[in-house]
């Protein structure tokens, strides 16, 4: 019987005459070179697949590895900016808590300023209407409204 359609096998074709002459041992012989050029075909051919899922692997391990490394990268620029914005945020509190501190004691000081001021001022007043009413009390008012009115802040001022 003669194999169709099996381009590899066209060099054991045999013609009618030889086939007559070929015995058992040549036969055999033939199959097992046949059979060896098969295996190796197999065999390289499964090594080029592994060969190839092997690169095609290294390719995707760097591939994701590029991938995590721009992550991490990421990741790190994000804390960074974060820490960074929980420090500022934190500056600003404690200048706004200086702020108020200043604006409360500069309130304080402010408002002792004026105190002073205005009890310097009454003070001074206090004592020039003191000295007109004295300078009055041993001469005569002019005009007793003016005197009374006189009276009446010294009254107050008290």
């Amino acid at each position: 019987m003669e194999p169709q359609n099996y381009s590899h096998m066209k060099k054991f074709k045999i013609s009618p005459k030889e086939e007559k002459s070929l015995n058992k041992e040549e036969i055999k012989s033939h199959l097992i070179n046949f059979f060896q050029e098969q295996e190796k075909i197999y065999k390289d051919e499964e090594l080029n697949t592994k060969n190839y899922i092997i690169d095609e692997t290294k390719k995707k391990e760097k591939e994701l590895n590029g991938y995590y490394i721009y992550c991490q990268d990421f990741k790190n620029e994000y804390n960074n900016y974060f820490n960074s914005f929980i420090k500022e945020s934190e500056d600003i509190k404690k200048d706004l808590k200086d702020l108020q501190i200043q604006y409360m004691d500069d309130k304080i000081l402010l408002g002792n300023k004026r105190k002073m001021e205005l009890d310097n001022m009454l003070h001074f007043y206090k004592e020039k209407l003191l000295d007109i009413k004295n300078h009055w009390d041993t001469k005569n008012f002019c005009d007793d409204n003016l005197k009374n009115i006189v009276y009446d802040i010294l009254n107050v001022i008290n």
